[in-house]
C-alpha cells in the first residue's frame, strides 16, 4: 500500500502549495466539465428542434387533401410513391432522411453521390411505434453510424385518406458541427486550465511563504529564547491572524517561563541564604567548643542549646521545603475529614506559640471536606503560627469554621501589625518577606503561606487575605464541602478537643460549635 504521507512535501510551504494547486485544479476541471455538458446539451437540443421543425414542414406540404362529400373518391397513393417527394423536399431543407413503413422496414432513402444506396439506419422499437394508431408521437435519439454521430427524429406520416398506409419520416441531422464546436471549446479550456495551474504553481509558493513569514519569526524568537536570549520577545509579529495568535500565546508562555525562572533563582538564593545562617552558627559554635576547652559547664550548655536551636531551625526549613514541594500535588489520601478536627490538632501542635495571646473559636463541627487530613492540618497550623508571629503579647486571634453554600470556610484573624497593601499580592510567594521591620526577630523562612496556598489549590479551593496595617489581618481558606453523613455531626474520634497543654488551652466545647476558648499566659 502506498503511504500518502511520504508523497506529501515535508515543508508547510510546499504542502500549502500542493493543496492550493490541487484545489484549483479540481475547481477548474469541474467548471470546464459543467460548461462542456451544458453547451453540448444546448447544441444537441438546437439541432434536434431544427430537424424536427424541418420534418414537420415537409409533412405539412405533402399531406394529401381530404376530399369533399360530393367529390368522387380518388385512388390511394402508395407510400412508395409518396416517399420520393418527401425525401427530395427534405433534402432542399438541408437534411437527409429515410421513409419507413408502419412495421419499421425501409421504404426509400436518397442514393449516394455515386448512385449507390447507403445502408439503412437501425430502427429502434419506439420508431416503429410512431406510425401505429395512437402511436408514441415523434421520437428523438442519437445514433453513432460509421464513426459519426447523428440526431435522428422520427415523425409519423399520416395515412392517405383514400386508403393508403402511413409510415415514418426519419430526419437525420449530423452532429459534426456541434461536435467540432465542443472540441474547439475543450482545446481552449485545456489551454486556460493549464495556464491557470502554471500561474498558481508559480504564485502559490510565494503567497504561502508570505503568509508563513510571521511563523518564521516565531520560530527564530523561540530558538533565541531556547539559547537564553530573552530580548527578542518584543519582536513577535502583530496582527489578528492565526499565526499572530500563536506568537501571542508563545509570548505569554515565554513571559511565564521567564517569571518562573526568576522566581526559581530567587527561591534558590533565598533558600541557600536561609540554610547558610544556621549552618554558619552551627560551625562557629562547634569551633568554639573544640578550641576553647576551658569553658565552664554552663557556657558549654548554653552553646549546645544554641546548636540545638539552630539545628531545629534548619530542620524546620528543610521540612517546609519538602512540604512545599509536595503541597501542590493532588491529594493521594483524599478522604472526608472534619475541619474542626484539623483545628483542634493544630492547636495542640502550636499551643506554645499561642502563649500570651487570647484565642477565640467559633467552629461548626459538622463541616467536612474531602482531602488529605495531614495537609489540611498543616494549613491550619501555618495560619495559626503566622497569626501568632505578628500578633503582640496580649493580642487576640479568632478562629472560625463555617459553611457557605457548597464551600467550607476556615478563617483565622488577628489584631496584629497587619500587612501593607503593596505586599498583599506577594505574601504567598515562596520565601517572600514584606520588609525587614516586619520580620526582625520573628524567625521563620517565609514558606508557611506559600505552603498554605499550594495545599489549598491542590484541594480545589482558594485562600484570600484582608489586612490593614496596624489593625491586623484575616486569612480565609475555602474548600469544597462534603455532604454531612448521617448521625452525629461530630462523631466520636472525628475531632480532637484542644487539651490542656503548656500554653494553658482551655476548651468549653458543647454542641455543634465550641464557645470562646482562651489561651492564657502560663
Amino acid at each position: 500500500m502506498v503511504n500518502i504521507r511520504r508523497l506529501m512535501p515535508r515543508t508547510i510551504r510546499w504542502r500549502l502549495t500542493a493543496v492550493l494547486v490541487t484545489v484549483m485544479a479540481v475547481l477548474l476541471v469541474t467548471l470546464v466539465a459543467t460548461q462542456y455538458f451544458l453547451l453540448r446539451d444546448f447544441l444537441y437540443h438546437r439541432v434536434e428542434v431544427t430537424a424536427a421543425n424541418a420534418g414537420r414542414l415537409v409533412l405539412e406540404r405533402h399531406t394529401p387533401p381530404k376530399g369533399g362529400p360530393k367529390e368522387p373518391p380518388r385512388p390511394a397513393t402508395p407510400l412508395t410513391v409518396r416517399a420520393g417527394p418527401l425525401l427530395q423536399d427534405l433534402a432542399t431543407s438541408g437534411y437527409s432522411g429515410q421513409v419507413l413503413d408502419a412495421g419499421g422496414a425501409l421504404v426509400q432513402q436518397p442514393q449516394g453521390s455515386d448512385g449507390s444506396t447507403p445502408p439503412a439506419l437501425p430502427a429502434p422499437q419506439p420508431s416503429r411505434d410512431v406510425a401505429s394508431p395512437g402511436g408514441a408521437g415523434p421520437v428523438t435519439y442519437i445514433l453513432s453510424f460509421q464513426g459519426a454521430q447523428f440526431t435522428v427524429v422520427d415523425l409519423p406520416i399520416a395515412p392517405d385518406p383514400s386508403g393508403g398506409s402511413g409510415g415514418v419520416l426519419r430526419v437525420v441531422a449530423p452532429l459534426s458541427e456541434a461536435d467540432a464546436t465542443l472540441r474547439s471549446l475543450l482545446e481552449l479550456d485545456a489551454a486556460i486550465v493549464g495556464a491557470g495551474l502554471v500561474l498558481v504553481l508559480v504564485l502559490a509558493p510565494w503567497l504561502a511563504g508570505l503568509s508563513l513569514r510571521p511563523l518564521g519569526q516565531v520560530v527564530s524568537i523561540a530558538t533565541a529564547v531556547g539559547r537564553g536570549d530573552w530580548t527578542h520577545r518584543d519582536r513577535l509579529p502583530s496582527g489578528d491572524d492565526e499565526v499572530v495568535r500563536v506568537g501571542e500565546a508563545l509570548s505569554v508562555m515565554i513571559a511565564e517561563i521567564q517569571a518562573r525562572l526568576i522566581a526559581q533563582e530567587r527561591f534558590v538564593a533565598d533558600a541557600s541564604h536561609e540554610l547558610q545562617t544556621p549552618l554558619t552558627t552551627f560551625r562557629s559554635t562547634l569551633e568554639l567548643l573544640l578550641l576553647e576547652v576551658d569553658r565552664t559547664p554552663e557556657e558549654r550548655l548554653r552553646l549546645l542549646a544554641n546548636l540545638r536551636r539552630e539545628t531545629l531551625r534548619m530542620s524546620r526549613l528543610v521540612d517546609d521545603l519538602l512540604a512545599l514541594a509536595r503541597s501542590g500535588e493532588t491529594p493521594r489520601r483524599a478522604a472526608p475529614c472534619y475541619v474542626a478536627a484539623a483545628v483542634d490538632e493544630a492547636i495542640e501542635e502550636v499551643g506554645q506559640s499561642l502563649a500570651l495571646r487570647t484565642v477565640t473559636f467559633d467552629l461548626d463541627r459538622s463541616v467536612r471536606v474531602s482531602g488529605d487530613s495531614d495537609a489540611i492540618r498543616r494549613v491550619v497550623r501555618n495560619l495559626l503560627e503566622n497569626a501568632a508571629t505578628f500578633t503582640s503579647d496580649g493580642g487576640t486571634i479568632n478562629v472560625s469554621v463555617r459553611r457557605t453554600r457548597d464551600m467550607a470556610e476556615l478563617s483565622v484573624s488577628d489584631d496584629g501589625i497587619g500587612i501593607a497593601p503593596e505586599h498583599l499580592d506577594h505574601i504567598f510567594d515562596r520565601l517572600y518577606r514584606a520588609d525587614a521591620s516586619r520580620w526582625r526577630g520573628r524567625g521563620g523562612a517565609g514558606l508557611g503561606l506559600a505552603i498554605v496556598q499550594a495545599a489549598v489549590t491542590a484541594h480545589g479551593g482558594y485562600v484570600r487575605v484582608a489586612s490593614e496595617p496596624g489593625k491586623g489581618s484575616t486569612f480565609t481558606v475555602a474548600l469544597p464541602l462534603v455532604s454531612p453523613a448521617g448521625g452525629s455531626a461530630n462523631p466520636a474520634g472525628s475531632a480532637v478537643e484542644p487539651a490542656m497543654g503548656e500554653a494553658g488551652v482551655h476548651n468549653h466545647a458543647g454542641g455543634s460549635a465550641s464557645p470562646a476558648s482562651r489561651v492564657k499566659p502560663g
